[in-house]
């Protein structure tokens, strides 16, 4: 925990970014390529997030939650603040490596399995973490509202029980189901296959290349290291399969696909079918 002088220090330090950021973001502008859309280096040591105020706050308590209860290596937050009733900023830590999506033609197989490998140790570690209070809740990191954009592009929450987040999720379709008697069938016997007793645990719920920074030293399956996993806005706590829906939501078809079927999150498959029907209903639903 800070003490009162480290806790003052950090206030004046936040501060005094924020009255300097706007010549802060001109002058990266002039010396920095952009990293993502939304994503900026601020400065030697800093990166500046932009994004919707509502998930940004959800994120930097994800990260500092992950930072404190694993080992999975995430970019210090330094400050986030709302610049308006819309849109905030996320100051975090820059971490030096290159985007796996960047690098991932380049590796060599077994390179490939050493980050699936290490990857899957980062997913273990997050369905190791104790849900705090009475287990089942689905929600954000404290049981507030998360996000999801795999579903609804809005904050969506918390559920009392896996059940409750099955309903809802059903409900996502209620316009097609009003139109078509036939689509209203078939949502009665999705929502009757979905279970309500997987294990809650805590899911990143966006593993994608572009997340993970890496470094390489040379050819060998030891010379590859994962050293940061980022973009954590939509992390929750969310039924086990969760991972794996997303990241088969994402993953292109290729050997990062396959890879990940077979080291990073195999099983689910009766949990990937049901969704496979929800998304033939409408796409994903919005």
């Amino acid at each position: 925990m800070f003490g009162p002088i480290q806790r003052a220090y950090t206030l004046i330090c936040n501060r005094i970014r924020r009255l300097l950021f706007p010549f802060l973001l001109r002058r990266a502008r002039r010396l920095y390529p952009r990293i993502q859309h939304h994503v900026r280096r601020l400065t030697k040591s800093t990166v500046a997030k932009t994004a919707p105020v509502y998930g940004l706050f959800v994120e930097a308590e994800a990260m500092r939650f992950v930072a404190e209860h694993t080992s999975i290596p995430v970019p210090k937050i330094y400050d986030v603040w709302a610049s308006d009733d819309k849109f905030g900023y996320l100051v975090m830590e820059y971490i030096e490596g290159d985007r796996l999506d960047k690098k991932w033609r380049s590796l060599t197989h077994d390179q490939k399995v050493t980050v699936m490998r290490t990857l899957r140790g980062y997913v273990d570690q997050l369905h190791a973490v104790q849900q705090p209070g009475n287990v089942g809740w689905i929600g954000s990191v404290s049981g507030q509202a998360c996000l999801d954009l795999a579903l609804i592009d809005a904050l969506s929450g918390p559920f009392a029980s896996e059940e409750e987040y099955n309903d809802w999720r059903i409900s996502l379709f209620s316009w097609y189901a009003n139109e078509s008697p036939k689509v209203k069938h078939q949502l009665d016997d999705i929502r009757q296959q979905m279970r309500h007793d997987h294990r809650i645990v805590l899911t990143h719920g966006d593993i994608a290349r572009n997340n993970v920074l890496i470094r390489v030293d040379g050819d060998g399956p030891g010379d590859v290291s994962v050293i940061a996993l980022v973009d954590w806005g939509q992390t929750a706590w969310r039924p086990e399969y969760w991972e794996a829906r997303k990241f088969y939501w994402v993953a292109p078809q290729n050997d990062w696909f396959s890879l990940g079927q077979e080291l990073l999150l195999s099983g689910y498959q009766k949990e990937i079918e049901i969704e496979e029907r929800l998304l033939l209903i409408s796409g994903p639903p919005r």
